[in-house]
This record gives C-alpha cells, sequence and structure tokens, in this order.
C-alpha cells in the first residue's frame, strides 16, 4: 500500500473504522487491531496461493470478499483490491496483461456491490456476491475487447492514411512507434 499511495500509511490500527452509506448509516464495521488484521491478512494469502480445487474466477471473488472484509488500510483497499484481482488472474494465465478497468463496473454498480458484499457478512449470500463478480469480470472483458477493437480500427485506418499521402514517410516502424 506504501508504494500505491506514496505515503507511510501501513496496516489499519485505527480503532472504531466503520463503513458506512451515503446517509451515514454503518453498514459494516470491519475488524479492529492490528494483529488481528495482520492475522486475517496472513490467512488470505495462504488462501490466495494454496492449490484449490475451486475454479480460479470462484476463488478470485472469495478472495477479493475477504480482502473487503478485513478493509486493512485507512484508504486505497478498493484499488488495493481490484490490483489484487488484476494479478490473480493474470498469476492463473486467465489475463496475458493485467488491463481490465474492473473499477467501471464497480463505480457504475456501487450500490449493487456494497449490497452483495454486505449480503454475505450478513446471510451467507456467497452465490449472490460469486454471480456479481463474475458478470463484473465478464462485462469488463467484453468492453475492454470492444475498446481494442476500435483502437486497432483506427490504428490500421490513419497507417493507411499515412501510406496513401504520405507514402514516402510511411513505414510499419513508424506506425507501430507508440
Amino acid at each position: 500500500m506504501q508504494c500505491i499511495k506514496q505515503n507511510t500509511s501501513g496496516i489499519r490500527a485505527t480503532p472504531g473504522t466503520t463503513l458506512s452509506n451515503t446517509q451515514g448509516e454503518v453498514i459494516y464495521t470491519p475488524p479492529a487491531g492490528e494483529t488481528v488484521i495482520r492475522e486475517k491478512l496472513a490467512n488470505l494469502e495462504r488462501f490466495i496461493n494454496e492449490e484449490s480445487v475451486l475454479d480460479p474466477l470462484i476463488k478470485m471473488a472469495i478472495m477479493h470478499y475477504q480482502l473487503e472484509a478485513i478493509h486493512p488500510f485507512i484508504d486505497g483497499n478498493g484499488r488495493t483490491g481490484r490490483i489484487l484481482l488484476l494479478l490473480y488472474l493474470k498469476m492463473e494465465k486467465l489475463l496475458d496483461v493485467p488491463a481490465l478497468y474492473l473499477s467501471e463496473y464497480i463505480i457504475q454498480n456501487k450500490s449493487s456491490y456494497y449490497h452483495k458484499l454486505k449480503a454475505v457478512t450478513e446471510v451467507g449470500d456467497w452465490e449472490g456476491w460469486i454471480l456479481y463478480m463474475l458478470d463484473m469480470i465478464e462485462k469488463t472483458a467484453i468492453s475492454g475487447l470492444k475498446k481494442l477493437e476500435e483502437i486497432t480500427a483506427v490504428m490500421e485506418a490513419t497507417s493507411e492514411e499515412i501510406r496513401e499521402k504520405l507514402p514516402k514517410v510511411y513505414s510499419k516502424e513508424l506506425i507501430d512507434i507508440r
């Protein structure tokens, strides 16, 4: 977290931390105490790295819930969680490049995100949470592929225009410079 935020903050040690909705109502109280938080993070690390019969996407949803429920940092838990999701998908060889923009989906569906997190905590609704996370991955991947296709089309059109209008300048190497 210190690298991401470029500060010296570490594990949340502030007692009485709560997560509230926009009306100020407490919706969740994460575990308190640095020792407890570190134990829970160690458990999460073991879970992430252990061999499992779980489908990697199901495991990804569970690990994200665990991190968000632990809420180990004063700030940046969501960003850290999304980065870990991408790195885990890369580690499991489900992504070549960790370049899905998961934040957009979560922002657009923020109410549902918090509702699903809370439902796991309060009533054990893992199915709803996992389906939410799978939908997030699917829709984000489809959106990302669409954007990539659009970028590729613009690059090809630009390449063709340069080839036609400036044939003496055109080269594949020039077009591929980024």
